[in-house]
Parts: C-alpha cells; sequence; structure tokens
C-alpha cells in the first residue's frame, strides 16, 4: 500500500487522509498473461469503493491454509485447504473489527505460528489471535506501519514505514533492533537467504539481512510503475540463486521481475485487473494477490502452481515422486525426495505420506532424502493423481507434489476346464472355466460366458475363480467349437479361451442278425437301436439294411429291434 502524504501530526487525521486518496476502481477482472492462469479466488472481501484486502499470509503450520486481513473492515478471514483454483471454506475468524480505525494492513506468521499485524492507523505492530482475531498485545511503534514480515533467519519482525522512515527490526518481544533500508518502502517480503526486498514508488530495493556483514545496507535493483505489494519466490532448483520478484501494482498488474542476470528481466503475469496491494507465494506454490474487493490466484497455464515459498522455517521440496502407471490390485512402491531447499541438504529420518487414489502409505526418508513405502491399488483403471507430502515441523515448512498417475487393467488368464471332445446331443454338458489374475490369483465374482456351438450360457465365478454353467446339447453332428470368455470390467483385462467337440447321435443301433446264409433260402437281417443316454430301447424308428446278399429296411419294435428278410441270390461263397 502505497503511502501518498507525509508529515501528518495526527495519526487518526493520517488514517482517514491515506484511505481517502485510494480511489474507487470497478475494473475487475485481471486476465493471464502467456503461461499463466488467474481466478478469482475469494472475493468474500467488502472494500466500500475503495480499499478492501490487503494483509495476505500462507499459515505455515498447515499447507493450504491462508489469512486475509480486510484493510477497510478490521475483518480477518481464513481460508482453509485453499486448493483447486477456487477459495476454500471462509472463515470469517474476527467476529467484528477489534481495530477500528487502526486500518490493519500488512500480516505476517513467526517461526512458532503466531499471528502479527501492521497496525496502519494508530503506527504499532500487535500479536493477535488466529481464533477470533482480537489483540493479545501491542510489540512496537512504527510510523505509518504497513509491510509486516519475517525474518527467516532470526525470526524477527520487520514493519515498513512508508511514510518516510525506514523498515523497522523488532523482536517478538517487542523490542526495536533498529532501522534497514530507505525510507518510504510499502511492501517488504523476504528471500529465503534473509535478504530484505521491498517496493516503495515503484522502485524494488534489495536491503542486507540480519546475518549479511552491513546488514540494512540497501540498493535499487528493479523498477515497476505503480508498484506497491511484492512477493518473493525462491529458485527451487539452488538456494545461491536470486529469487523471483513479483510485483503487485495499483493499475491492476502483476510483474515478474528475474534477477538472476546481469540486469532485471521483466514479464507480465496478470493486466486489466483492480488495484493490487500485497501478496504471497502459498505453501501449494501458487500466488494469491490482493485486489480492490478479491483475492486473485495465479497458477501456471495448466492450473499447476510451482513457486517455491519463503518461510520463517526452511523451505522444503519432494521431488522425483514415482512411478507414473501400475496395474489395479497390484502392490506398488511409490517413492520421492525431500530436501531443504534453503540449505540444498536432504532431510533424513522424516515421515512422508504418500496418497494414491484410496490408498495411502507413509515411507521415512534414508540418509539421501529418499522417501519409499507400498500401496495396492484399490481403484478401478483410468487416469488418477499420486501425491506426496511433508507435514510442517519446527524450522521446516511443509512440502507437497503431485503427479498424474495412470491405474492400468490388471491383466488375467481364463482356461476352459468343461467338457470337450466327444459329446451326444441330447446330453447335459457342464461348460466350465477358471479366471484368475495373472494366472496366479483367482478371481472371484466375475461373470464368465460359454459357448458350445450357437448354443450359450454363464457362470459366476467362485472364491476359486471358477465359472461353469450346463447346457441340453442340442448341435448338428461333427466338430463344434467350444469359447469361454470373460468381458473384462473397469478393474481386470478381457480374457478368454477354447476347447473343440465333436457331436454324435445320442442313439446306438447294433446288428444282431444272420451273418451267413444258403442260396436262396431266406436270411433275416436284424439290428437293436438303443438310448445312449438311457440304454433302452427305442421304438418306431427306421432302420435300413444293405449286405453283399441285398438289402431291405424295417421299423423297430416295443424291443427297439427291427428285421427283415432276404433271399441271397449270389454264388455261394459271396
Amino acid at each position: 500500500m502505497k503511502r501518498r502524504l507525509r508529515g501528518f501530526a495526527c495519526v487518526l487525521t493520517l488514517a482517514f487522509a491515506v484511505l481517502g486518496v485510494f480511489g474507487a476502481s470497478s475494473a475487475f477482472g485481471a486476465t493471464a498473461a502467456p503461461g499463466y492462469a488467474v481466478s478469482d479466488w475469494s472475493t468474500a472481501n467488502a472494500n466500500g469503493g475503495a480499499v478492501g484486502p490487503v494483509g495476505i499470509a500462507a499459515d505455515p503450520f498447515s499447507i493450504h491454509d491462508i489469512y486475509v486481513m480486510n484493510y477497510r473492515t478490521g475483518l480477518l478471514y481464513k481460508y482453509i485447504d485453499a486448493t483447486g483454483g477456487v477459495e476454500g471454506p471462509a472463515f470469517l475468524v474476527s467476529t467484528g473489527s477489534f481495530f477500528g480505525v487502526n486500518n490493519a494492513a500488512g500480516i505476517a506468521f513467526d517461526k512458532t505460528g503466531r499471528l502479527y499485524v501492521a497496525l496502519q492507523g494508530s503506527a504499532r505492530v500487535a500479536e493477535i489471535s488466529k481464533l477470533d482475531g482480537h489483540i493479545i498485545r501491542f510489540l512496537a511503534s512504527v510510523g505509518c506501519a504497513t509491510g509486516l514480515a519475517t525474518d527467516p533467519i532470526s525470526g524477527d519482525l520487520f514493519a515498513s514505514n512508508p511514510c518516510g522512515g525506514a523498515t523497522i527490526r523488532m523482536t517478538t518481544a517487542g523490542v526495536v533492533v533498529g532501522g534497514y533500508g530507505p525510507g518510504g518502502v510499502d511492501g517488504v517480503t523476504f528471500g529465503p537467504d534473509g535478504t530484505l526486498w521491498g517496493e516503495g514508488g515503484g522502485t524494488v530495493w534489495k536491503i542486507a539481512g540480519t546475518s549479511a556483514p552491513s546488514p540494512g545496507s540497501f540498493a535499487a535493483v528493479a523498477f515497476v510503475s505503480g508498484g506497491d505489494g511484492i512477493s518473493v519466490a525462491a529458485s527451487s532448483s539452488s538456494s545461491a540463486l536470486p529469487p523471483f520478484i513479483f510485483v503487485n501494482s495499483n493499475d491492476g498488474t502483476i510483474t515478474k521481475v528475474d534477477l538472476s542476470g546481469p540486469s532485471p528481466v521483466y514479464s507480465p503475469v496478470t493486466f486489466g485487473g483492480s488495484r493490487g496491494d500485497f501478496s504471497t507465494v502459498g505453501f501449494d506454490g501458487c500466488l494469491y494477490a490482493s485486489q480492490t474487493d478479491r483475492v486473485i490466484k495465479v497458477t501456471n497455464a495448466d492450473g499447476s502452481c510451482s513457486l517455491a515459498p519463503v518461510t520463517p522455517d526452511d523451505v522444503t521440496a519432494l521431488t522425483g515422486l514415482a512411478p507414473a502407471t501400475a496395474d489395479f490390485n497390484d502392490v506398488v512402491s511409490v517413492s520421492a525426495t525431500l530436501t531443504d531447499v534453503t540449505t540444498g541438504t536432504p532431510l533424513v529420518g522424516k515421515p512422508v505420506v504418500f496418497t494414491l487414489g484410496s490408498g495411502t502409505c507413509t515411507g521415512t526418508t534414508d540418509g539421501a532424502g529418499l522417501a519409499t513405502c507400498s500401496i495396492t491399488i484399490a481403484d478401478p483403471a483410468g487416469p488418477a493423481t499420486l501425491t506426496a507430502h511433508f507435514a510442517h515441523e519446527p524450522t521446516l515448512a511443509p512440502a507437497t507434489t503431485t503427479a498424474p498417475f495412470t491405474i492400468t487393467l490388471e491383466e488375467t488368464t481364463l482356461v476352459y476346464t468343461g467338457i470337450s471332445g466327444g459329446i451326444q446331443n441330447g446330453s447335459t454338458a457342464t461348460l466350465s472355466g477358471v479366471l484368475k489374475e495373472d494366472g496366479v490369483t483367482p478371481i472371484a465374482g466375475a461373470s464368465v460366458s460359454f459357448t458350445l456351438g450357437t448354443q450359450t450360457c454363464s457362470g459366476t465365478t467362485d472364491l476359486a475363480g471358477a465359472a461353469s454353467c450346463t447346457v441340453v446339447v442340442a448341435q448338428p453332428s461333427g466338430p463344434t467349437p467350444i469359447s469361454a470368455t470373460f468381458a473384462g470390467d473397469a478393474f481386470y483385462e478381457p480374457a478368454s479361451d477354447s476347447a473343440a467337440a465333436t457331436i454324435s447321435a445320442a442313439s446306438n443301433l447294433v446288428y444282431n442278425g444272420a451273418t451267413t446264409g444258403d442260396y436262396n433260402d431266406p436270411a433275416t437281417l436284424s439290428a437293436k437301436l438303443t438310448s445312449l443316454l438311457t440304454g433302452l430301447p427305442i421304438a418306431g424308428a427306421s432302420v435300413s439294411f444293405t449286405s453283399p446278399i441285398g438289402g431291405c429296411s424295417a421299423t423297430t419294435n416295443a424291443s427297439g429291434v427291427a428285421s427283415c428278410p432276404v433271399i441271397p441270390s449270389v454264388p455261394a461263397g459271396s
């Protein structure tokens, strides 16, 4: 928040005068520059046509909770589990404004998770309750106190004075240590190495931190017209590299300043929004920035967030999340490496919680920072998300990372075990098969379809993976295919097997007549027809006889016997 008036003797008059020159704006609807996406994250803050949310800070004891202080109303909001591109549930921490005309501006957390506010109107810094927003105690007086940040090295608080004074360093006990940097700085924030960064009148200042050889010395490193709030995203590759600076400007733009080269490189992040004040990088790696009546969320174009936040604790990062795919019901070994980005060293003996669909496990980092554990995949095949999370610990900020994961169908085998070979028409044939996962583990409760020629039936696998059904055979005589088929489902791949059958008649005809005869004397040809299924005689069937001495036809009687005479008319010995 840029101060435009100076030298007022009356603090109360200054607070009202400063608010009066903010101006009204209805130019909402920020547009993302290429490579970014922007969305309205919080619209719960009133502004009265002037200024609304200003102070914004991520809770170091939570991976996603963000607090927002409303300058105009003095109300403190907590946004729970701020993920997914929109605000989480907005919880109004303070039931009423505890600050009156104090004009609550910047807020910051210390190393222990206590929350502080810069009260611009009363020119003081106070500790406030995260539970109901009331003032717990006043720390120190700071003229026109506006920006507020916590030194990650010493843990001390730094409050800016945009009305002309230097930024004041104080302990959390309220003891003023001294002034840092030039006068007139508005937004302040820290880099991971303890460097203090400030923005005032459009100038970006680099201010030597508490551990530097000359604490408080400063240099102008960049200029962004209309700049007000400032955020720092630590380099995720090396703590030795300069961080990225994000400047939230009064003209509705957010600008990224890259200081890694010999000269600053400016690139737009958003434009066309309303007046900007303070901003912060959340522990989810997204940028959150205040506007006239809302807070916007800035992500990469695909909705992901990859900025590394700077906290009073060492920044941590989880990398190398693996694997990317596995079959349903497989036991998959998941892993990720946890490092302290601030020091560039692996973190040893730390718990990392992995989540994949409905499965979860916890691994402990080894000497290289690698955590590994196993999850049995219980979710259907399809896209999923693998997540690794390291919870906050004293001096260590939380970290989380996600990666797309593909659950594939489990491989199956189906072996036909039913009847095959010779099968007689009219018989009852049992068709069966055994379905297994990877050829080893039985699959229960699956439907298996069977066919015998043109006939079909189905069965459901039992605990042994076996399914069966029966058909009364009614197929043309001759070779006939048999098949067993599992169509697959949301968890398992399809599988099939086959066999062959030969269909034969269902009766048996046994010749029991004459085998010799005298020339020109009658001989009786005879046969008995019985059922192969029951062994009983079959009556009323026509039987034809052929022989070298002649042929005839007859119908079977009740005993299943058919007979007819022939007179040999060929020479003896035929």
